[in-house]
């Protein structure tokens, strides 16, 4: 760390200011392994915005969806997922948009706006974790046969996710990263990366998962920009509950071991309350760090907003009070989630 600190200092009196730089993320980079608290009250953003949260996703940076990158996907008809478009689109194709698709001049645009946090959703392949699979799981048989010799998702890209959460530092934004996509899919949905009618529960990679959390929350737990890390994007309700409930321990456990400030985002999606209390969760044990993620989408119709209007929502942000978050929620649990949000 001095030998980083006095280059820094040096290399900036010489205005060799790349230098300079690298020399201060590798201070920073120790720092953070050494002394965590330090750095954070030392550096510009703090690990937690005041509230009201005023947030936006980064969509589509680390996890392409047609919908959403109508130019990415136009040249690839037949691209109906991030997957199958590696099958087309060679990676200088992907450099391109992750170096272009949200930069640090749209950050400070949205700091501009009042936005104080940030969601980075990404799929696991981004991550340079050793042997690790870049492709659906198997088996690879029958109309899912050509996945065997079909090339990787491009990864890893890791580097996109520090060069967000140091851009954000610097703006001033915190950042709540979000394993979007997890090992084998946690649903057949193309946010995960692949689109699969095939896809089954089994599918899903549950050690790979907690594996990609430990990796996030030892890389980046503790980063001065981050705010929290969400274990999971909307998670198919066939998933037993039990299982479900069980990587959210899990990941829970392995947050805390690494990055014990972190907050903890587990998605409740298309799931009642009562589900799960009915495999005890969550414990006891749980900190106040924890809050749960309905993604509640009026816009798509009735069905959506009979869970909780879309004027109940605006409310809900308005004043941190809950109504109702998923269906025949307990006014216990109501009233413990209140107090998540308000504080």
């Amino acid at each position: 760390m001095a030998w980083n600190a006095a280059w820094h200092a040096a290399n900036t009196r010489s205005n060799l200011l790349d230098d300079a730089e690298e020399d201060r993320k590798l201070f920073e980079k120790h720092a953070a392994a050494l002394a965590p608290w330090r750095l954070r009250s030392w550096c510009k953003t703090p690990p937690r915005p005041d509230p009201p949260f005023r947030g936006v996703n980064l969509g589509g940076l680390l996890l392409c969806e047609r919908w959403m990158q109508h130019q990415l996907f136009s040249p690839y008809p037949a691209a109906a997922d991030e997957f199958r478009l590696a099958q087309e689109a060679g990676p200088e194709t992907f450099a391109q948009h992750r170096d272009t698709w949200i930069t640090k001049r749209e950050l400070q645009e949205m700091k501009e706006l009042n936005v104080n946090c940030v969601r980075l959703p990404f799929g696991y392949w981004v991550l340079d974790l050793p042997e690790l699979v870049r492709k659906p799981a198997g088996p690879y048989e029958g109309e899912r046969a050509w996945i065997r010799r079909a090339r990787p998702y491009d990864g890893p890209a890791e580097d996109h996710i520090s060069r967000v959460l140091d851009d954000c530092r610097e703006v001033g934004l915190a950042v709540i990263l979000c394993l979007h996509g997890a090992p084998g899919g946690q649903s057949g949905h193309h946010a995960c990366g692949f689109e699969d009618d095939a896809w089954m529960p089994e599918l899903w990679d549950v050690p790979e998962s907690v594996r990609c959390i430990e990796h996030i929350a030892v890389t980046w737990g503790h980063h001065p920009a981050l705010f929290g890390i969400t274990v999971l994007n909307e998670p198919s309700d066939e998933i037993p509950i039990g299982v479900l409930a069980d990587y959210y321990l899990r990941s829970y456990a392995t947050i805390r071991k690494h990055a014990p400030a972190a907050h903890v985002t587990f998605p409740i999606y298309q799931r009642t309350w009562e589900e799960f209390q009915e495999v005890d969760f969550p414990p006891a044990h749980f900190d106040k760090n924890v809050t749960y993620d309905a993604h509640l989408y009026q816009c798509f119709g009735d069905v959506w907003a009979e869970e909780q209007s879309l004027e109940s929502t605006l409310e809900c942000a308005r004043t941190g009070v809950l109504s109702r978050l998923c269906s025949s929620r307990s006014e216990e649990h109501t009233s413990e989630l209140q107090s998540l949000t308000s504080s």
